[in-house]
């Protein structure tokens, strides 16, 4: 099953003008922005025993036991590719598209994202809550889809806004096999100066600001064991949870993923 984003409601086609309200359009950085993970083949040939056995172990799983982590090792030290400022933060997620087929797994991602930063005390300021911002958008209602970005943080009392645009999510790769991905773009923006932090641009209302900073997250294989009506639910779920951690590590040091990690 593939959610490509195609059409563009009104607000994101304010965000294709840049930043003068939005964070931006919904294009891609060229490759050499996108993020430099270690693929299979780069891997030590010791791990790739870990991965085959990884596998055979879930294809052994049917159902909602495939979504289980299978395990928790730590790999290397990874640095934060953009550590916060302890300001108070809003965690914005838009899915204009609906890429995700459940419009409460963007507050899902907001509300795991906030989990994660505060966890980790990658922000120890105020976390605007996701019932917050769900109540501006519902008492504002057309004026907060047009509202731009920087505004809804001042609203709300944020000082900063950490804005994941998702863009596109697909979760088979072949038949017969589950491998959910999603693609999204994540900016931050200072709502009290009306600028974009990271990546770094002009001013907000610059309209030759360029995308956010591309993250894809991509799950392991999982075979279909005809686990039935809800294995694709769950498995967006938990693609849910693991973008909101992949968002959330831009932000502070981490360990990363081992192989097989991210076999559910």
């Amino acid at each position: 099953m593939m959610r490509n984003a195609t059409g563009r409601d009104a607000r994101r086609q304010a965000m294709a003008h840049g930043e003068a309200g939005f964070s931006g359009g919904a294009g891609f950085p060229p490759a050499s922005r996108r993020d430099a993970r270690p693929t299979a083949e780069t891997k030590p040939k010791r791990r790739r025993a870990t991965v085959v056995a990884l596998a055979l172990l879930a294809l052994t799983l049917t159902g909602c036991e495939a979504f289980s982590y299978l395990s928790t090792m730590g790999g290397e030290k990874v640095s934060a590719v953009y550590p916060l400022a302890d300001r108070p933060t809003l965690v914005m997620v838009e899915d204009p598209d609906n890429a995700l087929g459940d419009p409460t797994l963007s507050r899902v991602i907001a509300n795991h994202v906030n989990h994660h930063l505060s966890e980790n005390e990658a922000v120890q300021s105020t976390l605007v809550s996701q019932a917050e911002l769900v109540a501006l958008a519902e008492r504002l209602d057309e004026e907060y889809r047009q509202m731009p970005i920087d505004r809804v943080g001042q609203q709300l009392g944020a000082e900063q806004v950490v804005h994941v645009l998702i863009d596109r999510v697909q979760l088979t790769s072949a038949p017969g096999m589950y491998r959910p991905t999603a693609q999204v773009e994540v900016k931050v923006i200072d709502a009290a100066e009306s600028r974009r932090l990271f990546p770094s641009a002009n001013r907000v209302e610059d309209r030759s600001a360029p995308p956010g900073h591309r993250l894809q997250t991509q799950m392991d294989y999982i075979a279909d064991n005809g686990g039935g009506a809800g294995v694709e639910p769950a498995m967006m779920r938990a693609l849910a949870e693991q973008v909101a951690l992949d968002v959330a590590q831009l932000f502070y040091d981490h360990r990363e993923a081992e192989p097989g990690s991210r076999l559910r």
